[in-house]
């Protein structure tokens, strides 16, 4: 029963993440904002907080040498990086299923020259862990996904020689 239910959620995560493809456009953009949102389940099952994956993220994005992760409330038109985290638990206490996103929002301007956030570049990541090994495994696709990111960043903002 638990590896039915397993395969149902998955399934709706997966019918989730693949949504339309987002806008393209990493060209130009020199630093971001950050933002952690975590599910209710997300601290209290997985292990990890957001304090561990903010510094996550930004260290690895110090590291990629594309963006400069900068506070988002001193510049809040700054586009954003955005990191989301949700848990749901399986009736074992200790696994659970997890998607992991990041994305990056961007002011971006309307045929009608209004102005809103949209997503011009997004990662998931999704499976089942329990909480002794989802710290390190949180780490690992963190680093995967901005690894990602600097390559389409890279692609769009080719280093002159």
């Amino acid at each position: 029963m638990r590896n039915l239910y397993t395969v149902l959620v998955l399934l709706v995560v997966v019918g989730i993440a693949w949504g339309e493809e987002p806008l393209r456009g990493l060209g130009g953009i020199t630093s971001c904002g950050t933002q952690i949102s975590l599910s209710g389940e997300a601290e209290k099952s997985s292990g990890v907080d957001e304090a561990f994956l903010k510094d996550t993220l930004s260290a690895a994005l110090l590291r990629s040498k594309t963006v400069w992760a900068t506070n988002i409330r001193e510049s809040p038109r700054l586009a954003t990086v955005y990191l989301n985290l949700n848990i749901l638990p399986l009736p074992n206490d200790n696994l659970f299923v997890y998607t992991l996103e990041m994305e990056l929002l961007q002011n971006v301007v309307l045929w009608n020259r209004t102005t809103c956030f949209a997503s011009t570049w997004r990662e998931v990541a999704y499976g089942t862990s329990d909480s002794l090994h989802f710290r390190d495994l949180a780490r690992s696709i963190i680093l995967q996904q901005v690894d990602r990111f600097t390559v389409a960043w890279n692609e769009e903002n080719p280093q002159k020689k």
